[in-house]
């Protein structure tokens, strides 16, 4: 009710401020001058009208699809959109977007999966477009060697997300207990200089086990972590991490980030404790 209300006043302001600034001079400075305005402007109707067609025309084709976002029916959400991928062959990133959002919502990985499996073979633009999103339901399997596999080939892409594709990548061989491959891999990441703050703690607090045989190890996560809580105090890093959960990965590590964070800025009582 809320988007059809919404749709409605949209088009109202629309028109009448057209209808306004159209006939303002005819007002303003009589008819006279109304009328050569309007004979040499005889064109912005038509661009006008053909504007709002355009944008009521999106409207109306994608109706049933804001109607159920609206009503957050994502079964709904998901039957639409499933229809116009496999069934229409109507495809845009938007669209990827919302399914995978809604599949999460479901905890339908299998939809996922199976997403995952079209876009590769027929839309590997988009396949890889979303390819972190697309591998999700391996990581929340816990299927190390399939994170691996999936991640591995992308992680020397130049990418907007290379960070956590190559933070995944060294999760996975973790999993395995493949210490020494993640150990380096996780080592040439910070070195590597690209990361954002979230993922060099989460580097950093995965390789703390490594710092009691390797000193260098040792060595680099103490110079790092002090440059963090120099650069960083614990609010802001919190905002910093935040704002990397725009991406659903950042949220399913949640829990990890927090003992990252909990390793970087420890409470007096640890602080004694340990003492």
């Amino acid at each position: 009710m809320k988007f059809k209300i919404i749709f409605l006043f949209f088009n109202l302001v629309i028109v009448l401020s057209f209808f306004v600034v159209f006939f303002m001079p005819l007002f303003m400075l009589g008819h006279e001058y109304a009328a050569i305005f309007w004979r040499d402007s005889w064109y912005l109707p038509i661009i006008f009208f053909l504007i709002i067609g355009g944008i009521d025309s999106y409207f109306l084709l994608n109706w049933r699809l804001f109607r159920n976002l609206e009503d957050e029916n994502w079964d709904g959400v998901i039957a639409y959109l499933e229809d116009r991928l496999y069934q229409r062959g109507r495809i845009s990133g938007q669209r990827i977007r919302i399914l995978i959002n809604a599949y999460l919502l479901k905890n339908n990985m299998q939809g996922i999966d199976r997403l995952e499996s079209h876009l590769r073979e027929h839309y590997p633009k988009l396949h890889s477009r979303f390819l972190l999103s697309l591998g999700i339901p391996r990581l929340l399997r816990t299927d190390a060697e399939g994170l691996e596999f999936f991640f591995g080939p992308h992680r020397d892409e130049a990418r907007k997300d290379k960070e956590w594709i190559n933070f995944l990548y060294g999760f996975s061989l973790l999993m395995q207990v493949r210490r020494e491959e993640a150990m380096e891999h996780f080592v040439s990441m910070i070195r590597a200089g690209y990361v954002g703050p979230t993922v060099r703690l989460l580097l950093l607090y995965s390789l703390v086990p490594f710092t009691v045989e390797q000193d260098d190890v040792a060595s680099l996560v103490s110079s790092e972590s002090a440059e963090m809580k120099k650069r960083y105090s614990r609010p802001s890093l919190e905002k910093e991490i935040q704002r990397s959960r725009e991406q659903v990965v950042p949220v399913i590590l949640a829990k990890l980030t927090e003992d990252a964070l909990n390793w970087l800025y420890p409470s007096k009582q640890e602080i004694e404790k340990e003492a």
